[in-house]
């Protein structure tokens, strides 16, 4: 997001942004709040999600979602110069396991720098292009926990 496009929805700005970045993408957008029972139609077509929610419980209704679906989700979140990413295939229920009880992180008092979501994107992305091409996601049944003030990443085993 860009202080050009404050106040749009993000899947909006995101469609706009993919357009720029190259105009031969179809991007369907679906512009409104997660619903779990209406996301079974909304990603009957899709063959992997790709998290950018900011709400942990969501994110669990989300994974539950592509669980019954037997879709691979690639989540990631992020707070003030922080974040953490990960992959969870059908049946791994790592969200779950991950963020659970949906407690409130340190995003709502460090806010987000315009730096950490590039960062988690792009880490996204490459996690997301291994499980399109067949390979294997290097987070599987992990998180990676990234801390971008002291340039500290650190990889976490999920039991």
């Amino acid at each position: 997001a860009t202080e050009l496009n404050i106040g749009e929805w993000k899947v909006e700005a995101a469609q706009e942004r993919l357009r720029n970045v190259n105009s031969e993408v179809q991007v369907d957008v679906v512009r409104g709040w997660f619903e779990e029972d209406k996301a079974p139609e909304i990603l009957r077509d899709v063959a992997l999600v790709c998290d950018a929610l900011d709400s942990r419980n969501t994110r669990v209704m989300l994974e539950r979602v592509c669980h019954k679906m037997e879709l691979p989700l690639v989540y990631a979140s992020i707070a003030g110069w922080f974040g953490q990413l990960g992959v969870s295939l059908p049946g791994d229920l790592s969200v779950s396991r991950l963020y659970g009880r949906g407690e409130q992180g340190v995003e709502s008092a460090w806010g987000n720098p315009a730096f950490t979501p590039a960062v988690l994107a792009s880490l996204s992305v490459a996690e997301t292009v291994k499980l399109l091409v067949g390979r294997t996601p290097s987070l599987r049944h992990a998180w990676l926990q990234v801390d971008l003030l002291s340039m500290e990443f650190e990889r976490f085993e999920i039991q």
